[in-house]
């Protein structure tokens, strides 16, 4: 299978080594999703994931908050801004890049949620570092992972952003009846699947995602999409992982127990105030249901700059 042509950056992968402090041992009991030279030399060690039997894609997140939990600043919205804005530690940052990266290179699609592309014009769905796309494509699995973007009406979508453009980026919109008239206005030839009622309605098998088509996941009868309705479509696909880049999908899938792993790295600066945090557009849990994590990896760059990774309890 061929590189893609998108674009790619280098990194030291030898400035960005991390230091474990703490690792559970479930950590070492998933099965190796990537291993290059690359990856040992920041991490020092193959970096796995665990499987599951669940009729759904295994979810994960991947997002960097400041010490106070803010994942952008009022000014300037870029959430990339939390990491490369901490002026004491800026491979930290890169560091922080590389590992979305990695996450990138493990999962079979990505869901950005609009708001993302909106803020983010440029920035698209793919793996920047060459050593984990060929290692990805040595796994067997495509170049790029599919690009999945949840939208409840098609107007949310900046259809001119480069993600839909380039050609090489394969798309499905995970949505509801009301988007797809406006959908079809920029995309007529999309592929339609569903709509499904429930779950146990969702019928297709082999299904193989074409990166110069776009597809359109109607998942439910009714105004909101169903969450669990489009991780079984995304199940039938052949999506084994899903990595979740939207912090309000994160927020929403903790909602309905769909998460699994949460990779969270903290930027030590503060930001404070009313700027936006994971969950700030959703609704809070109470003191009586809310989720809780066990931390199973803890790695730090400096003083300045941790990365965690939580599983899920039951």
């Amino acid at each position: 299978m061929m590189s893609s042509n998108l674009p790619k950056m280098g990194f030291p992968y030898d400035e960005m080594k991390l230091t474990t402090l703490f690792s559970h041992p479930a950590y070492r009991d998933g099965d190796i999703v990537v291993d290059c030279e690359s990856v040992r030399k920041v991490l020092g060690e193959p970096f796995r994931f665990q499987g599951h039997e669940l009729l759904r894609p295994f979810i994960y997140n991947s997002v960097v908050t400041s010490i106070d939990g803010k994942i952008a600043f009022l000014d300037a919205p870029e959430g990339p801004l939390i990491a490369s804005k901490n002026h004491y530690d800026p491979t930290g940052a890169l560091t922080d890049w590389w590992l979305l990266n990695l996450l990138r290179s493990s999962a079979d699609a990505i869901l950005f949620g609009a708001n993302t592309l909106r803020s983010e014009p440029t920035a698209t769905g793919h793996i920047y570092d060459q050593t984990l796309e060929d290692a990805r494509i040595a796994k067997g699995l495509s170049p790029v992972p599919i690009n999945v973007i949840p939208t409840l009406d098609g107007t949310d979508i900046p259809f001119d952003h480069k993600e839909f453009a380039c050609g090489e980026i394969p798309v499905v919109f995970y949505t509801v009846l009301n988007a797809l008239d406006r959908l079809k206005e920029h995309f007529p030839d999309m592929v339609v699947l569903g709509p499904y009622g429930s779950p146990d309605e969702v019928t297709f098998d082999d299904f193989v995602v074409d990166p110069a088509q776009k597809y359109a996941m109607i998942c439910g009868h009714g105004h909101l999409p169903d969450p669990h309705i489009a991780m079984r479509m995304l199940h039938k696909m052949g999506i084994k992982r899903l990595l979740v880049e939207s912090p309000m999908m994160t927020h929403l899938f903790l909602e309905e127990r769909l998460m699994d792993e949460l990779f969270i790295n903290i930027s030590c600066l503060y930001v404070g105030g009313d700027a936006l945090s994971i969950g700030k557009r959703g609704n809070s849990f109470t003191s009586k249901v809310h989720p809780h994590t066990e931390l199973i990896h803890l790695s730090m760059h400096s003083p300045h700059f941790m990365y965690t990774r939580h599983r899920l309890m039951e």
